[in-house]
């Protein structure tokens, strides 16, 4: 299989999905239908981008590494509901006016944080959105309050849509193995943004300093950033610390 498949380049944190099956598991979850609009991040040598163009209406997929137009350029010409761009999807931007759609990758470890940060960024285009992740970093994402993988991305992931963690993933099913198993997650967005503007800047404050200071009650991390009467008054328990708040 490897035989097939470009030079993975490490500093881009490349890994190829190479087990059919679960290429089909993960189609099936993703409960796609003729209607839907797919953005794909990275798609690679567009093993995934096969199976998604029969199953929906239309697929753009940005891709980093310019050698992937070995196999994304035959794709595209043999499908018109198919197209793609060379770039980093860090600096990506739908048009103001585009239908919402599904985002969809198989994301870079070491890269996996601004990525999530972005899809945040975006929701107001989103539906949903459905990623391989390292595990970890998956299981953060979806984490039960009071847990120690409950963090900012937690926060920021409840805040902005519903998280589901789907199943587990193993190492063995890519190449180059990677040294930690993977998990593959959807995040469903409402159709209607409630945290925007101000609201926004205040919260992203707000769960920055309860977590820069974790260990600390919310009563003496949060001081910086809300009025004494918010802090002390009845919104509050002094006792709680970030990890225990929704």
């Amino acid at each position: 299989m490897s035989a097939n498949l470009p030079r993975p380049f490490k500093k881009w944190g490349q890994n190829f999905l190479v087990d059919p099956p679960l290429r089909e598991k993960i189609m099936r979850e993703m409960k796609l239908t003729p209607d839907d609009l797919v953005v794909e991040v990275g798609p690679g040598t567009g093993v995934l981008t096969e199976l998604l163009l029969p199953a929906v209406r239309r697929v753009h997929a940005v891709e980093l590494d310019q050698r992937m137009s070995e196999y994304l350029d035959p794709l595209a010409a043999q499908h018109s509901t198919f197209t793609w761009e060379q770039g980093d999807f860090l600096d990506w931007a739908p048009e103001n006016d585009a239908p919402r759609f599904r985002l969809f990758g198989n994301l870079p470890f070491y890269i996996s944080s601004p990525l999530i940060l972005k899809t945040f960024a975006l929701r107001g285009h989103l539906i949903d959105a459905h990623f391989l992740l390292q595990k970890e970093m998956a299981r953060r994402l979806a984490a039960e309050v009071g847990t120690k993988s409950y963090g900012i991305l937690t926060v920021y992931a409840r805040l902005f849509g519903r998280v589901k963690y789907l199943f587990d993933i193993s190492r063995n099913v890519f190449y180059p193995k990677p040294e930690v198993d993977s998990g593959f997650i959807s995040i469903t967005f409402p159709e209607v943004d409630r945290i925007s503007g101000n609201l926004e800047l205040t919260l992203r404050a707000v769960v920055r300093s309860a977590f820069q200071h974790r260990r600390k009650t919310l009563h003496n991390s949060l001081g910086a950033v809300l009025p004494d009467s918010f802090v002390l008054g009845k919104w509050l328990d002094e006792t709680l610390r970030a990890d225990a708040v929704t």
